[in-house]
């Protein structure tokens, strides 16, 4: 939660702000090796849309009560 000086009006003194050394931010990367999002998307829908092998068919076939 951040706070802000112009959310609480006249709250905040300036004299107040200048003492406070606020620490500097800083995010990891969301996506590690520059890759962006549409490169993230296409390689998890790969992976879900990837074609089944016949053994994941037969056992989820099986264990689905089917003989």
């Amino acid at each position: 939660m951040s706070v802000n000086a112009t959310e609480h009006g006249e709250s905040i003194s300036p004299e107040l702000m200048k003492k406070v050394k606020p620490a500097k931010w800083e995010e990891e990367p969301l996506v590690l090796n520059k890759r962006n999002f549409h490169w993230v998307t296409e390689k998890i829908c790969g992976i879900v849309e990837e074609k089944n092998t016949n053994l994941v068919v037969v056992v989820f076939y099986h264990s689905n009560g089917n003989s």
